[in-house]
């Protein structure tokens, strides 16, 4: 998604494309760079885990458990998500 986003330039693309974008950024930034000195429980490393899946609409996720994504997925802001269905 970055290279499509630097090719035609963030603002170009669609609503949720943008999100998987963010979601690029944090899953990397956020969930999988760790630090030597970072203790990380599994818990922790989980609930980091749900964190950036939640940048993603829910409409998204198909892969996940319907009961898990209730219980745990908590988007930043369904309205903004919930305006472009691409």
């Amino acid at each position: 998604m970055r290279e499509l986003a630097d090719l035609i330039g963030r603002p170009a693309l669609s609503m949720t494309d943008r999100l998987y974008l963010d979601f690029e950024i944090s899953f990397a930034r956020d969930l999988v760079d760790q630090h030597r000195d970072e203790p990380r429980t599994l818990e922790d490393t989980l609930d980091r885990a749900w964190r950036v899946l939640s940048l993603l609409p829910h409409r998204e996720l198909t892969m996940l458990p319907a009961a898990q994504l209730d219980l745990r997925h908590h988007p930043r802001s369904d309205s903004a998500q919930d305006k472009d269905p691409s």
